[in-house]
């Protein structure tokens, strides 16, 4: 149970290193600010890692590259087993924006069997040339990465995007007033609140 708020730039309110087995959860992220010389991010995740879940926490206000990122390491490493579920992912101001995604796999990291299921994630924007609300995934070498059984609301940009085909299944995902990639074969859309 804690609560990580008000990070000046510079800053990544929870930077981890090495980190496997873990739990982070009950725990409520608020408000980071992000530069241009300075892209941040609430959880950075240099790897490498593995079976470490994040659930029923709450990020609130987050700008820069993205909520939970993996990145940074050189020589690239692989992140793997990590499950994120029961989250709400929330902006207050509609101003904020996420240039990479939700969560990021960035730098070259291999992200391999992340689950990221049952999350909420609330008015979200990001620009036409970002990824907005999504996923991205920049490692060619990463694998079985499962989105599923979320809602997105009031969000903008909803994306999946990826380096190689195949890597990113989503899938039984609710869209509210949101826009961006919404084809799934069983995802529904929808408008009005929830």
């Amino acid at each position: 149970y804690d609560y990580i708020h008000d990070e000046g730039a510079g800053a990544a309110p929870l930077q981890l290193n090495c980190f496997s087995n873990s739990l982070v959860q009950y725990t409520e992220f608020a408000r980071i600010i992000s530069t241009p010389s300075w892209h941040g991010e609430m959880v950075t995740d240099e790897g490498p890692g593995g079976n470490n879940t994040y659930r029923y926490n709450r990020f609130i206000d987050t700008q820069g590259s993205g909520v939970i990122v993996a990145l940074t390491p050189v020589p690239p490493v692989t992140l793997s087993n990590y499950y994120i579920y029961g989250n709400v992912f929330w902006q207050q101001h509609t101003g904020n924006y996420i240039g990479d995604g939700i969560i990021a796999c960035l730098n070259g990291q291999t992200c391999s069997h992340w689950y990221f299921y049952n999350n909420t994630i609330a008015n979200f924007g990001g620009s036409a040339s970002a990824n907005g609300a999504g996923w991205f995934e920049a490692s060619t070498a990463s694998t079985d990465i499962q989105i599923k059984n979320n809602i997105w609301y009031n969000s903008t940009n909803v994306s999946f995007s990826t380096t190689a085909p195949g890597q990113i299944n989503h899938d039984y995902n609710y869209f509210v007033d949101s826009t961006g990639s919404l084809t799934e074969t069983h995802g529904e859309t929808g408008t009005g609140n929830i």
